[in-house]
């Protein structure tokens, strides 16, 4: 996620990463159990992004595809 050309899905990464070396020092006798909390959460907020479109998904150009053949 950090060298995604989306600027939004490189900051999920960054907010992962800081939020995985948080969970680990603050509760890290119930790490598992806590990191998965966090994860779903920004799976959520991630999906919202690309559901409002805010994040482009490349579309296959069917014409594009012939003439690499």
């Amino acid at each position: 996620m950090v060298v995604s050309s989306h600027w939004v899905v490189r900051w999920f990464g960054w907010l992962n990463l800081a939020g995985v070396i948080t969970t680990l020092i603050v509760k890290g006798y119930a790490f598992t159990s806590v990191w998965c909390l966090y994860a779903a959460a920004a799976s959520v907020i991630l999906y919202s992004q690309f559901r409002a479109r805010r994040i482009a998904i490349p579309q296959a150009d069917p014409a594009g595809a012939s003439e690499a053949a």
